[in-house]
């Protein structure tokens, strides 16, 4: 059971499975407790605009969302800034989770590129 799985299962994650055009079959996952998510997202603003001292997990979570490039979106919650920023990818450097991350994300920016290059070559 994979990380996702085991959140749906807690109920902190909502995962719904539908059909587009009535042929592909797609699945989101969205947050299904708000209350748990405006804890986190509090979390992690006290530590990147308040300066206040994270815990691990908070750490992390920063560090993760600073290495995703979904930080910015959060951007009505935690304004962004250049010292949100700055601090946001100090705990990403500290997280070793955060740089799995990155990694993870630059492979699969690298692939679709590639896919795509592929793609337009052949056609």
């Amino acid at each position: 059971m994979g990380v996702l799985d085991r959140l749906v299962a807690r109920g902190l994650l909502r995962q719904e499975t539908k059909k587009t055009l009535g042929l592909f079959r797609t699945t989101s996952i969205s947050v299904a407790d708000t209350g748990y998510k405006m804890a986190l997202v509090e979390k992690v603003r006290a530590v990147l605009v308040d300066g206040a001292e994270p815990d691990d997990r908070t750490a992390a979570l920063a560090g993760l969302l600073s290495a995703s490039g979904t930080l910015p979106t959060l951007h009505r919650s935690i304004p962004w800034s250049g010292k949100v920023y700055k601090q946001a990818k100090e705990l990403e450097r500290s997280s070793w989770g955060a740089e799995a991350v990155n990694a993870a994300v630059l492979r699969t920016v690298a692939a679709v590129a590639a896919g795509t290059a592929v793609a337009v070559s052949s056609s």
